[in-house]
């Protein structure tokens, strides 16, 4: 079933999330059995990524830039990291995080 659905197209995530492990595992196993992975795709292009880094430095939300680009919000997080974006804090959170005391 693992194997079959991979070969499918199905995601590592899509298979862990069902079988209830971690998306490392069901890569290991397959691996293990030697199916190859499949190569990793950006799911936005250079262009859309400027543009969605213009549109949140101007002041568009996270949400309504994940909106505009029908992506993940993970996806924009990490593209605007790349793109060297400064996140902003959400409304509410603390600026700073308090440093952990340790015993």
């Amino acid at each position: 079933m693992m194997a079959a659905g991979y070969q499918a197209g199905r995601s590592l995530r899509t298979i862990a999330d069902e079988l209830g492990v971690h998306h490392r595992t069901v890569a290991a196993r397959l691996e293990e059995l030697g199916i190859p992975r499949r190569p990793t795709t950006r799911k936005m292009k250079a262009d859309d990524v400027v543009e969605a880094s213009l549109r949140y430095d101007a002041g568009d939300s996270l949400a309504t830039v994940v909106a505009a680009f029908h992506v993940d919000a993970a996806t924009i997080r990490r593209e605007l990291g790349r793109a060297r974006t400064a996140i902003r804090p959400r409304r509410g959170w603390a600026q700073e995080l308090p440093v952990a005391q340790h015993p």
